[in-house]
């Protein structure tokens, strides 16, 4: 019984060591900004890390207009 105790202290041990020790990057919450229409991969990152540091950015087809695409900004929300 005392082996099975010690076994179980040691599983909910390391269960909570491993949940007290998660980064908190993986619970921040991604927000997201249009930043302009036309999109140009160089041109659209430059301006993304500008007004968001440590921010990345996308081209994001626009559905209705075939072969057009917007600069999307994403960044992590301030708590």
């Amino acid at each position: 019984m005392a082996k099975f105790s010690f076994s179980l202290f040691f599983i909910v041990f390391f269960l909570l060591s491993a949940a007290w020790m998660m980064p908190e990057g993986v619970n921040a919450t991604k927000c997201e900004e249009k930043l302009y229409d036309g999109c140009l991969p160089n041109d659209c990152k430059q301006k993304c890390l500008a007004k968001y540091p440590n921010s990345s950015s996308e081209c994001v087809a626009v559905p209705p207009i075939p072969f057009h695409y917007s600069c999307y900004c994403f960044y992590d929300c301030a708590a």
